[in-house]
C-alpha cells in the first residue's frame, strides 16, 4: 500500500505597523520567529514574510503572535500564495 504524503506550499506577505520607537525591539523577536523572514524596513513599517512549512504553527496563529508583540499596531496581509502538492504535480506535467 502507497502512502501519499501531502505537502502544502502556503505563504504570505505582510505589512507590520508599528511604533516607531519600539521597531528594533520587534525586529528582534521576528528575526527569531520560525517562518518569518523580514524583507524591508522603514520607519515604523515592515515587510515579512511568513512561509508555512518553516513554522512551528499555522499562518494565523504566527500573524496572531505578531499582533500581540508590543508596539505592534497593525498587521495587514498583502499577499498570499497558497499551492497543494497536486498543484505542484500538475506544473511539472
Amino acid at each position: 500500500m502507497n502512502k501519499i504524503i501531502e505537502e502544502k506550499f502556503n505563504i504570505v506577505g505582510v505589512v507590520v505597523n508599528t511604533r516607531i520607537d519600539q521597531q528594533k525591539d520587534i525586529l528582534l523577536k521576528l528575526n527569531v520567529m520560525p517562518g518569518v523572514d523580514i524583507c524591508a524596513t522603514e520607519s515604523g513599517k515592515l515587510v515579512i514574510t511568513i512561509d508555512e512549512l518553516e513554522c512551528d504553527q499555522p499562518l494565523v496563529d504566527t500573524i496572531t503572535e505578531i499582533n500581540n508583540i508590543p508596539g505592534v499596531l497593525a498587521t495587514s496581509i498583502a499577499y498570499h500564495h497558497f499551492e497543494d502538492d497536486l498543484a505542484l504535480q500538475e506544473k511539472q506535467l
